[in-house]
């Protein structure tokens, strides 16, 4: 019976500590500046993400569209934020928009931790939600109005020249041909001369 106990006593204490949070880093946390956006606004996506001095931290380049309906306006950027206590905190950032609404699903952001040539630790940051929505209209106070014809600008007597040119230009040629056929029929040369 006493052993009995102690085993039910070993089992509760392993259970209390299984579920005590330990006081360690978290290495990961991803990060959006906002979850909602108009359509074209634009969103910072990314994590912030503590890494060990020793670590080197690889991210894959991201695709453009990330998802259908979401385009990529620029890869990420790293910043150094603090260094403590053997760690650095990076802050890894996209920015990102959509020109049509609906709910996007983010997907997942790996992370590749290197120490020199090896492979240390992949983490994952999970998928997240964006929301686009659209500029709301007030219907109960919204008036629609006609369209609006073209401007109708005078014109100018630089837009002119160009065709008045053309015209003499034209003119000129024409004449000139005529003089040539009519001398030819005279058998003299183009400027009037008998040959």
């Amino acid at each position: 019976m006493q052993r009995y106990l102690r085993n039910i006593a070993f089992a509760v204490v392993v259970m209390l500590l299984a579920a005590i949070k330990m006081d360690g880093q978290e290495l990961v946390s991803g990060t959006f500046s906002r979850d909602t956006i108009l359509i074209g606004d634009q969103v910072e996506w990314g994590a912030r993400i503590n890494v060990p001095k020793d670590l080197t931290l690889w991210v894959d380049t991201l695709l453009n569209p990330i998802v259908p309906g979401v385009e990529l306006i620029s890869d990420y950027t790293f910043d150094t934020l603090k260094s403590r206590k053997g760690f650095y905190d990076i802050d890894m950032k996209a920015i990102i928009t959509s020109f049509d609404s609906g709910s996007y699903y983010l997907p997942r952001q790996v992370l590749y931790f290197y120490k020199g040539e090896e492979l240390v630790d992949t983490i994952v940051v999970n998928e997240r939600t964006l929301e686009v929505t659209t500029i709301p209209i007030d219907t109960a106070t919204y008036q629609m109005y006609d369209i609006k014809g073209p401007i109708t600008y005078p014109v100018t007597f630089r837009e002119v020249i160009p065709w008045v040119g053309l015209g003499v230009a034209l003119i000129i040629l024409g004449y000139l041909i005529y003089r040539m056929i009519r001398n030819r029929r005279e058998t003299r040369s183009l400027l009037g001369k008998p040959a």
